[in-house]
């Protein structure tokens, strides 16, 4: 009879496996997404050079340091301390010394370090990026962006292990750029402000370029959510039936085996 326990206890622990995975499951829901092939009508203090570019489908950028200047989407009903996930298409074609393409989620001041940001820019390091969260963040130069090179960008905050993570991929061939991690327990809860900005530079650093430009393009920009799957778990006397059935099914091929041997 060891042979038929130990199909029992398959059985036994098939079923609370089947329980537990649809009662923990999560799925993703896209909270806010553009492609740029439409003007997605973000909110700018520089709508002549932070734009829809209608001829090839994409956002332009540029930005000069002293000028300070952002884009953004107000994205309602986001809760940056549940599990999330940010992902968009960037391509660096110009940029000066000092300057950088800052781009991400950020609380309502609009202004670097403050949210979960990527940065890129020019420095004395050469070209760096920076997965940047409240406030904590350093620049990785090696290996350095290439100007002309569109980068995918997905950032992942997983609110149960309290880790933020960016991948950032060659769009192209796919192959990994550069990959950073940080801890993270709490976000403001107002850090819905999904955009660009260079706020942090509008007066100025002691040694920075006032002047420098940074020139750009975004694409394919998707916020999603992460929310409880809606799966309706099997009452107890529905397992009991479901398992039966199992059992009795088991054993009767059990027996038919034995008889045949």
């Amino acid at each position: 009879m060891k042979s038929l326990s130990n199909l029992l206890a398959i059985v036994a622990a098939s079923m609370v496996a089947m329980v537990a995975t649809q009662a923990g499951a999560e799925t993703w829901q896209t909270v806010y997404q553009t492609d740029f092939s439409s003007d997605p009508g973000w909110t700018t203090d520089d709508p002549t050079n932070l734009r829809w570019d209608s001829a090839t489908g994409t956002f332009h950028g540029t930005q000069v340091n002293v000028q300070g200047t952002y884009a953004y989407k107000n994205v309602a009903g986001f809760d940056p301390n549940k599990s999330w996930k940010l992902a968009f298409d960037s391509e660096i074609n110009s940029c000066g010394w000092s300057a950088g393409l800052t781009l991400g989620l950020f609380d309502s001041r609009l202004t670097y370090p403050w949210g979960a940001i990527e940065d890129q820019g020019w420095s004395d390091g050469g070209n760096g990026t920076a997965l940047v969260t409240n406030g904590v963040g350093a620049g990785v130069f090696s290996p350095g962006w290439s100007s002309g090179t569109w980068y995918h960008t997905l950032i992942l905050y997983d609110a149960t292990t309290e880790q933020v993570t960016m991948n950032i991929t060659d769009r192209s061939t796919g192959s990994l750029f550069q990959s950073q991690t940080q801890t993270v327990t709490s976000f403001p809860s107002d850090m819905t402000y999904l955009g660009v900005s260079r706020l942090h530079m509008k007066n100025g650093y002691n040694g920075v370029n006032p002047n420098a430009s940074v020139d750009y393009n975004l694409d394919n920009v998707v916020l999603s959510q992460a929310t409880p799957k809606s799966s309706s778990v099997p009452e107890p006397s529905s397992l009991v039936v479901f398992s039966g059935l199992g059992v009795m099914g088991l054993v009767m091929a059990w027996r038919r085996r034995k008889r045949a041997s």
